[in-house]
């Protein structure tokens, strides 16, 4: 598997042999972590790959190892527009569980932080609340993101159906996911708290509450 991805010209199929490798080394859900992590732009690789997913986060483990294997699969078939989808998923993964950890912080009721961290919320209805755009401004990022996605009809003020996306918008989906998760993981780990991290230089990160120096 290792030559096979050395010899594979397609960067695309490249990194999805690559990610594969990673998952049988080190288990599905630390290989996601360190995904996030890349997609991100975590600037500190030691101390988050220290961090426990299961704790980090939470219900949101399998969706979101679930949403980067698709991302990946439908980027290598060139299933654009599929891989922006799934991309806004993990997004919504990553804000619902902002806000089941340190809603209360901005003044979201106790009960929409319930119903975030069993995604009983409307997604979209979230990322126009007032409080979230005013306190969380990263979040803005997220609703840029969510806006490339292919679910819609036709675009507002049309009837037209949308063009397909292409490799360029991807690039632009994952502009505004980093945009908006550097900041939504470091509000994570800040939350998770500080037995998080595992001992040592490796928790410097989470105790800073920031992995980008």
């Amino acid at each position: 598997m290792y030559a096979a991805a050395r010899d594979e010209p397609s960067p695309e199929v490249r990194g999805e042999i690559q990610r594969s490798i990673r998952r049988l080394r080190i288990g599905d859900s630390a290989a996601a972590h360190e995904r996030i992590g890349e997609l991100a732009g975590i600037g500190d690789r030691e101390a988050w790959v220290a961090l426990d997913p299961a704790k980090l986060y939470g219900p949101w483990v399998d969706p979101i190892v679930k949403g980067l294997d698709r991302v990946g699969r439908a980027e290598s078939t060139h299933d654009f527009g599929s891989a922006i989808d799934q991309l806004d998923e993990i997004a919504k993964a990553l804000l619902f569980r902002a806000i089941e950890l340190a809603g209360n912080e901005i003044g979201i009721k106790e009960r929409n932080q319930m119903l975030a961290g069993t995604n009983a919320l409307d997604y979209g209805d979230v990322l126009g609340w007032q409080q979230v755009n005013q306190q969380w401004r990263w979040v803005h990022n997220f609703g840029s993101l969510h806006e490339l996605r292919t679910v819609h009809i036709a675009a507002r003020g049309s009837v037209a159906p949308p063009p397909e996306r292409t490799d360029q918008d991807l690039k632009i989906a994952y502009a505004f996911f980093r945009l908006g998760a550097q900041s939504c993981c470091d509000l994570i780990v800040e939350s998770v708290g500080r037995g998080v991290a595992t001992g040592g230089e490796s928790g410097a990160g989470a105790r800073n509450g920031s992995f980008h120096g």
